[in-house]
């Protein structure tokens, strides 16, 4: 099996069974250079609600097998948007603003995590609250998806837009700016890729302007400045300057 042809390493929930090792249902890390070769790694505990792996994992048996892996959003700390309940009875509602964790059941069932300031820092709670994995949400920053398309071994990377697109659809939101020469602004990744085009706009673009961050008033300066601007996404700035997008400063709203 060809690495490039597989899917990325990450976590992933298995749709199908991999013999009598992994049932169908479960979360997985898939290493595309895995020990021995390519392979799913089942959890074997959590700690701070992050799941630790098998030292071995058991390998996968070709390259149609690792396309039935469904991907899963990265482990981790994510700050709200809007507001939204757990589930359609509204158990639990993530205020906008919130700052949470994201972890996962070992059946691959998503679970929101409410850290807490204690005296001896950030504290993560042991039980978290289970949400439906449609209320999730993607956001992509300066993205050069159309030149990574364009190599023969983007396989991959065809096949995982395409999941993206199959309904119910994962809500994606793509920021990029005119002003970084280093990304494909306000690109449709699927007309860019040459997959189908959507019926809807897919995923939302938005434009900002990054170069009045920095103060870059004319080109020669823009044009010296471009692999600084490119990491303006995760910077904060004065809302003055921000364009209407900052990463840092959302994430860390009370």
């Amino acid at each position: 099996m060809s690495e490039g042809a597989l899917p990325p390493c990450g976590l992933y929930r298995t749709t199908v069974p991999l013999g009598t090792a992994v049932p169908a249902g479960r979360l997985v890390y898939f290493h595309n250079h895995g020990e021995p070769s390519a392979g799913v790694y089942l959890p074997t505990a959590w700690s701070l609600n992050r799941a630790q792996w098998q030292e071995q994992g058991t390998p996968i048996p070709d390259e149609p097998w690792a396309h039935t892996l469904a991907p899963l959003r990265a482990e981790g700390l994510y700050r709200v948007r809007e507001p939204f309940t757990c589930c359609d009875k509204g158990c639990r509602t993530f205020e906008a603003g919130l700052l949470v964790q994201l972890g996962y059941t070992g059946e691959a069932e998503p679970l929101l995590f409410v850290p807490e300031w204690t005296h001896a820092g950030l504290g993560f709670p042991e039980r978290g609250s289970a949400v439906d994995a449609g209320r999730l949400q993607l956001l992509s920053l300066g993205q050069n998806l159309a030149n990574l398309a364009v190599h023969s071994q983007a396989q991959a990377f065809h096949a995982d837009l395409a999941l993206l697109a199959q309904e119910p659809r994962l809500p994606w939101r793509d920021v990029t700016s005119r002003d970084d020469y280093l990304c494909f602004a306000a690109v449709d990744p699927y007309r860019s890729c040459g997959l189908p085009c959507l019926e809807v706009a897919y995923p939302d673009l938005q434009l900002i302007p990054l170069a009045q961050r920095q103060g870059l008033a004319s080109l020669g300066a823009l044009l010296s400045h471009q692999f600084d601007l490119h990491f303006e996404y995760l910077r904060t700035a004065k809302p003055g300057r921000s364009g209407g997008f900052d990463l840092i400063e959302e994430l860390l709203a009370p």
